[in-house]
Formats: C-alpha cells, structure tokens, sequence
C-alpha cells in the first residue's frame, strides 16, 4: 500500500500534463501587440518601433516563467547569447568591411543570423512555445536594427573591391602586351593622317578574354564608324566601374571608367609607345591607369585625361581629373600592376610626381 501511496501523486501528475498550446490570451494579447507596435511606428519611427519589440520580446522570454509543461531551457543561454550578439555586431563587424576576409566574415555571420532566427521561430511554432517564438522574434528585431545598416555599407564596400579588381585586370593585360610586342600599347591608334581612331582599350581586348570582339573590329577604321560602332556598343564589364552612375544608364553601358593619363613625360605620350625601361622613376612609383566618374568617354573612343588639363586633386569640385563614387577618394593602377586608393586629401605635389615617368621627383613612403 506504501509503493501505491507513493505512487498516486506521481500518476496524478503524468494526467494532468498535456501538451501546451496558444490558448485565448495570445489571440487577445497579439492585436495589443500589433497596436502598441503600429503607435511606436508613429511616435518613434521604425527604430522605435523595432527597439519596442525586441524590449518585449526579451523581457516576455527572461521574465516571464514558462508554463510546467512548455519548458524553455534555452532561456539562459539566450541571456548570454543576446548581449554577446549585439557586441560582436557593433564592434567587429565595420572592421570586417575593409578586407576580403572580412567580408567573408560578415557574410557568415548574418548567414548565422538568419539560421538561428529562422530556428527559433520554427520552435516556437511547432512545439508550441511562446518563449521560443519570442527569442525567434527578438533575435530577429535586433538583426534587422544591427544588420541592415551594415548590409547597406557592404555594397559600396564590395563596388570598390570590384573596381580594385578591374584595375588589377587591366593591368595584367597591360603586362600581357608589353610581354607579346614589347612595349605598352599606344594611347590610341591613328591613321596615315594622323586622326585618331581608337584607343589602347580596343588593343588589350584579348587579354581581357574579349578576343572575339577584338577579332571583329575593323582596325583601319575609327571606332565610330558604321562597321565598327556596333561593336562599340557592347558593354564590357572591365571597363566600368560597378558603383558608377553611368552603369545604371543602358544607353551608356558603353562608356568606361577607367583612363589612362596622356601627354608629355607621362606613360602614355600618344601613338607613341613607353617600355618598362623608359620609367626611370620606378614602375611602383608611377600611375598608369585612373579612375573617373562619369567621363562620358566610350572605351572604344580615344580620349582620355590630359595631364594639362586635369585637376590635381581627387575628386575635384570642377573639371576634369581622379575622380570616383567611393566614398573619401579614387583607385588608380600603378604600372608595376598593384592599385591604390588615393584619398581625397591625396597631396597634389605628390600626385603629379606619380603621373610622370621620369621627373626625378623623390617621394617618400608615407607620401604614398
């Protein structure tokens, strides 16, 4: 009789549990949410709103003790993950924004993000558990306030290390040309009178594995002409900067960020042709290739930007010169093949020492 005594309370227990569900007060307590959520929207605006929620959510998960029969044991852990959380968002990952690698990072962790939040929903609706749902729920609140802001930095971040890789592009076709025929090719190709008909863009066409289209260009013509701008027309992708306003315009998906400097002393000196001998001020300290914005320059078409005539400045208020849609500066191709971000407070004596091949001018490595 004493093992069935003991018994009993343990049997009485086993009945009464039963498996927990949404009962009346969540349906009643969901429209007081979605009210009070809609009123921070008008009182505070989304951030208000969003900080409303996860507020709930984690007081709702932390204070309030589930039911005998829904226990959430996670709620400990999410104490400690949270916080944890919030700090590896706001302090590593504007770090990780600068770097290939860092990207990567950032990509792992908003992919982590979106696992752990997509779980904890799920748990909340399938086991039931109201305390799961609202981890899910928080966890997802503080992701959209953390993330999306980052998320919007990563793109310009990612345009900028596409561009750098454009650059690097060109300039290993660069190499390429000069290892075929010796020399780096002219600024542009000009006819026995001397008008220019294309520039030195339609000349690394191969090495930038466009040899079909370079195949079908008619080199005696110009660029422009009835057999020739057809082929002008197609957009080439290593040509173009992806952050560039032009890029967004089908009818200028012709056009190219990327010019080289002409005139006298510099690397491009016009149908003229330099050698890696020729730059007495060294390969790493001379500019072969720049970035700007919006030139309006086909890359077929042979122009570029004259050293006398452009702004020694990056991303000059008016007239032509280094410019980009980067933010705090321009990349640029150096003629040893490696790339630069020059700021836009880049010294303009430092600058112009770049754009000549042989001007003597001494520059010190913090200069650059």
């Amino acid at each position: 009789m004493a093992l069935s005594d003991e018994n009993e309370p343990t049997k009485a227990t086993a009945a009464t549990r039963r498996p927990f569900q949404f009962s009346l007060r969540w349906l009643l307590a969901l429209p007081v949410w979605l009210a009070l959520f809609f009123a921070s929207i008008a009182w505070w605006g989304l951030p208000g709103a969003m900080t409303f929620t996860f507020l709930f959510c984690l007081g709702y998960t932390l204070l309030v003790r589930p039911p005998e029969n829904a226990t959430c044991p996670f709620r400990r852990q999410y104490a400690v993950l949270l916080p944890v959380w919030i700090l590896l968002c706001v302090f590593m990952i504007p770090v990780c924004l600068h770097s290939s690698l860092g990207l990567l990072f950032f990509w792992v962790l908003f992919l982590f993000a979106i696992v752990s939040t997509v779980t904890f929903l799920l748990l909340g609706l399938f086991l039931p558990s109201m305390h799961w749902f609202c981890a899910g729920l928080g966890f997802l609140v503080v992701n959209l306030f953390l993330l999306s802001p980052l998320v919007s930095r990563a793109g310009p971040a990612a345009y900028r290390m596409q561009c750098t890789n454009n650059l690097k592009q060109i300039g290993l076709a660069l190499h390429n040309y000069h290892d075929t025929f010796g020399c780096f090719p002219p600024a542009y190709v000009a006819d026995a009178e001397g008008r220019p008909l294309y520039s030195w863009r339609v000349l690394i066409l191969p090495s930038i594995e466009r040899k079909p289209l370079y195949d079908a260009f008619h080199l005696d013509e110009p660029w422009d002409s009835p057999n020739n701008l057809p082929l002008s027309q197609t957009e080439i992708y290593d040509f173009l900067c992806p952050s560039n306003d032009q890029k967004r315009s089908p009818q200028r998906s012709s056009m190219t960020n990327y010019l080289a400097v002409v005139g006298p002393g510099t690397l491009w000196p016009g149908t003229g042709s330099r050698r890696f001998g020729d730059v007495a001020d060294g390969t790493s300290n001379t500019i072969a290739i720049v970035e700007v914005r919006n030139c309006g320059v086909h890359w077929a078409e042979p122009r570029d930007l004259h050293v006398d005539q452009m702004a020694s400045v990056i991303n000059p208020q008016a007239g032509e010169g280094i410019s980009s849609a980067h933010q705090g500066g321009a990349n640029v191709l150096i003629t040893d093949g490696s790339t630069r971000f020059l700021s836009s407070n880049f010294p303009a004596k430092t600058l112009r020492a770049l754009l000549t091949i042989a001007g003597g001018e001494g520059i010190e490595a913090e200069e650059f």
